[in-house]
């Protein structure tokens, strides 16, 4: 086994020293609110009526995040009123949460709109 230290060549010590650290503060970043708490309060949103009971669940996508909050899309489909078989109707709805006591809180909703 080769026990030989790896060397960084004086030119890129600083270079790399930048990315790691550039790699560590988006690690930081990034949200830990999980898919799970975000299927679970699009669910309420559902038992409450802010998002209509039909609505279909297809993805979510997150859109933005900082240290203590994070922004998502969550993206559905409304059955088409003429019947099954239609197709439906795309919508989205903006999840933004905030870390509180340790724990990530949905604090707003943004308004349901038809996606084009």
């Amino acid at each position: 086994m080769d026990r030989r230290h790896l060397r960084v060549p004086p030119g890129l010590a600083r270079p790399l020293a930048a990315a790691l650290a550039c790699i560590a503060a988006l690690a930081a970043c990034k949200p830990s609110v999980s898919e799970r708490q975000v299927r679970e309060d699009f669910a309420t949103l559902q038992a409450t009526g802010t998002v209509p009971g039909k609505a279909r669940l297809q993805r979510i996508e997150f859109t933005d995040g900082w240290s203590d909050g994070a922004d998502f899309e969550v993206y559905f489909c409304l059955p088409a009123s003429d019947g099954p078989g239609r197709g439906c109707e795309q919508r989205n709805i903006g999840l933004s949460y905030q870390q509180r006591e340790g724990r990530w809180r949905l604090f707003s909703v943004q308004a349901e709109q038809a996606v084009e």
